[in-house]
């Protein structure tokens, strides 16, 4: 193994057929391609970004809602509320099977903040057709004119 090592940096130290100056202009030249096609890459693809990705928290019947996209559809993952005012996140509370209703409480400002009458996913699926109205109408909270 060592001999193979000792080869391969003896062909590498060894004299080239074109001036060194010049293998070091190629790999500079390559270097900087590399880096060009990078940089591209990266403003091509912040400039394709749709406008709404930035929108992840918004305002709704009280509660402030957080969320986050699947890659760069309108796939709206993790939808979780918090309270406006301590910033704590909200468990739904949920009463006997027979009553339709849920409520959130925060309990760090000790305040009933939502009663909702229907079920957890049918709150959830509200809010996203509200921040999806809100993409379509381009009227969220810091949208760029």
């Amino acid at each position: 193994m060592t001999r193979e090592i000792a080869a391969v940096w003896a062909y590498l130290l060894s004299p080239l057929s074109i001036s060194h100056w010049l293998f070091g202009l190629l790999i500079s030249l390559f270097a900087l391609s590399v880096l060009t096609i990078v940089l591209l890459t990266a403003v091509l693809k912040s400039e394709t970004a749709p406008k709404w990705i930035s929108y992840r928290t918004d305002l709704f019947d009280g509660l402030r809602w957080s969320w986050r996209y699947q890659g760069t559809d309108i796939d709206i993952r993790s939808l979780v509320p918090f309270c406006p005012t301590c910033d704590l996140q909200l468990v739904p509370i949920t009463g006997p099977s027979f009553v339709n209703r849920i409520r959130f409480e925060c309990e760090k400002c000790q305040e009933e903040l939502l009663t909702h009458e229907g079920s957890v996913d049918s709150l959830r699926n509200k809010i996203i057709r509200l921040i999806h109205q809100k993409i379509r109408n381009e009227t969220w909270p810091g949208h760029p004119a």
